[in-house]
């Protein structure tokens, strides 16, 4: 799962390439270095906003689980005091963020 999931976001990124002002592989490059840091916001930076969106839709499929499945993921990724309310108060870019940070 995680290898389809870095392969989607890799696929994002070189999709929103024209939010920045360089060269692919400038980009790819600076954007492969945020993530090594951590820096999360950063790398969220090289998406643009309908394709972070569309990644959060895609996401959805957690809310359908059952109660208790969603919790844990819930918590997984966001923390141990994550809830479903508290995630749907997150902003798109927060989501992604906090995903990455869960990898």
């Amino acid at each position: 799962m995680k290898s389809i999931v870095k392969l989607l976001l890799a696929s994002l990124v070189f999709l929103s390439m024209t939010v920045h002002a360089k060269i692919p592989a400038q980009i790819a490059a600076s954007y492969y270095n945020a993530l090594q840091r951590g820096d999360y916001k950063a790398a969220v930076s090289y998406f643009d906003d309908s394709s972070v969106k569309d990644f959060r839709e895609m996401m959805g499929f957690i809310n359908e689980m059952p109660p208790k499945t969603t919790k844990v993921v819930y918590q997984a990724m966001f923390g141990e005091q994550a809830t479903k309310a508290s995630v749907a108060k997150m902003d798109d870019r927060e989501f992604l963020q906090h995903f990455w940070k869960s990898l």
